[in-house]
Order: structure tokens, then C-alpha cells, then sequence
């Protein structure tokens, strides 16, 4: 991992698995719903939203951080996968692509070809 330390993209569950099976990892994950937040984190100081959403993630690139995505990226989620999935978007828009380490998917910039270049 770049810097000895990443952040964690995918489901709840996932993560929680992957965190489980490296105990050891030094990984930073944002659970959506926190504890102790109104309406089970969705809403009031601390609760999420999407521009925090975008801020864990572009925070954990300026710094040279690894995002691993810990839920398959390749597997259509059909229940509660829309923040995953918008994500997953979010970073392709922006020119990052993933590639396979083992039980999981490190994000990094794509190449990008230029038309007509030698």
C-alpha cells in the first residue's frame, strides 16, 4: 500500500470482512450510517452526504493514499449498492480505473492515449 496507509471503498459488510481478515492493515474506512448521529446518520452534524462522500475519497488521493474497493466493481449491486455504484462513477469520470491485488481493487489513474501521437 502507497504510504503504508488506504482507504476502503465498498459495501458495509465487505469492508467489515476485509477488516477482519487484515487485522494489521493500516486502512481508513467511512461507515455511511454512524452511531450516534440523528436519523441513523443520514441526517445532522456528522451524518453523511455525498459531498463528504467525495471529499474521503479525493482527500485519500491528494495524499497519495491507496483506495481499495473491497466489493467487486464488476458485479451489478441490486440493493444497497447506489452509493457504491455512484462511486465506482465518480472515480471513472475522473480518469481512475482499478486493477485486481488478490481479494480486492487498487484505483489508479488511467492511462491516457493521444489520437495522432507518436
Amino acid at each position: 500500500m502507497t504510504h503504508g496507509s488506504a482507504r476502503l471503498l465498498g459495501r458495509k459488510c465487505d469492508i467489515e470482512r476485509f477488516l477482519a481478515r487484515n487485522p494489521d492493515a493500516d486502512v481508513t474506512a467511512d461507515f455511511l450510517n454512524l452511531r450516534g448521529t440523528m436519523a441513523d446518520g443520514r441526517r445532522g452534524a456528522g451524518g453523511w452526504t455525498w459531498t463528504r462522500n467525495k471529499r474521503f475519497i479525493l482527500d485519500a488521493i491528494a495524499r497519495g493514499e491507496d483506495v481499495l474497493l473491497v466489493t467487486d466493481p464488476g458485479r451489478p449491486l441490486r440493493s444497497g449498492g447506489n452509493t457504491y455504484q455512484r462511486e465506482l462513477r465518480y472515480l471513472v469520470d475522473r480518469g481512475y480505473r482499478w486493477e485486481r491485488l488478490g481479494e480486492h481493487w487498487r484505483v489508479h489513474r488511467a492511462r491516457v492515449s493521444r489520437a495522432g501521437s507518436t
